[in-house]
This record gives C-alpha cells, sequence and structure tokens, in this order.
C-alpha cells in the first residue's frame, strides 16, 4: 500500500516532497497519538500527526537524509502506535529510551541498524535529530518535520 502525504501546518497547505511509504497501516483509533502524549506530557507536532495517522508504521520510499555535518542517515520506517507491539512508539520509548533515562527525545521513525529518528523536547523548537543507539548521541537534522521530509531523498 503506498500513500502520498499533503500534510496541512499553520493552517496553510503544504504539499510534502512527493513523501510516499509502503506497507502503511493508516491509524485507526488517533486517540492512541493523545494517550501518548499525555503519559510523556509532550504535544507532537501538527504536521507529524497528520502524516502518521496516513502513515502509522510505513517504510520510507524516499530513505536517505543528510544531517547537520553532512552524515548520510537511512530511514526505515515510522515507529507504530500500537502498544504491544515492539516497535511501537510506546515500545521503544519505555524500553530504549525511558529505561535509560534519555530525557526529552521521542523517536518517531528508525533506520535499519537500530538508531532513532527523534524529536528533540530539550528546547522549544522540536528539532528532528538522529540517536545513534551504541553511543547514545543525537545528531542534528533539521528543525520541524515538514523540513525532515522534505529533505529525505532516494
Amino acid at each position: 500500500m503506498f500513500g502520498a502525504v499533503a500534510l496541512i501546518t499553520d493552517n496553510k497547505r503544504n504539499e510534502m516532497n512527493k513523501f510516499e511509504c509502503f506497507l502503511a497501516e493508516p491509524l485507526i483509533n488517533t486517540k492512541q497519538v493523545k494517550k501518548f502524549e499525555d503519559m510523556y506530557c509532550i504535544f507532537f507536532p501538527n504536521d507529524f500527526i497528520e502524516c502518521i495517522i496516513e502513515n502509522n508504521s510505513g517504510y520510507f520510499v524516499q530513505k536517505k537524509i543528510k544531517t547537520k555535518f553532512e552524515n548520510i542517515r537511512i530511514c526505515n520506517n515510522f515507529l507504530n502506535f500500537y502498544e504491544n507491539d515492539k516497535i511501537s512508539i510506546f515500545y521503544v520509548y519505555k524500553d530504549v529510551f525511558f529505561e535509560r533515562e534519555i530525557d526529552r527525545l521521542i523517536p518517531f521513525a528508525q533506520d535499519p541498524f537500530g538508531n532513532y529518528f527523534c524529536f528533540d523536547f530539550s528546547d522549544s523548537s522540536m528539532s528532528v535529530v538522529f540517536w545513534e543507539h551504541e553511543s547514545s548521541k543525537k545528531e542534528y537534522i533539521c528543525n520541524t518535520f515538514t523540513e525532515f521530509i522534505n529533505n529525505l531523498y532516494k
């Protein structure tokens, strides 16, 4: 199943960069997003919520993205919002981030090697970072989720 996404940000229609996912499962119970937000006292950006509703657990077609230091990272798939699934945002955050006391990084996607793309809630901008699990280091990618999607390429 392929899905292209057009997102609404700041009350303006903003076409995403012909973004596509395959094997996406539209999120039927959108209350799961709110449940996660309430559990961890965060608010996801609206563009992310609109995207994940259509592309829950979807695999990226445009997989590559460059970090601030020009490192190329590979995006594999979005984490899903099914509470009891091992590739869910609930499971990954609790098992990987919360247990290690990695504060204010919320994963939303993963690469093929066990690393994560995260929102960095340590500042008010909610920038997107790449978090490497072996070193526990984060690497800045961009300021917003829309910018993240628009910077993906094949």
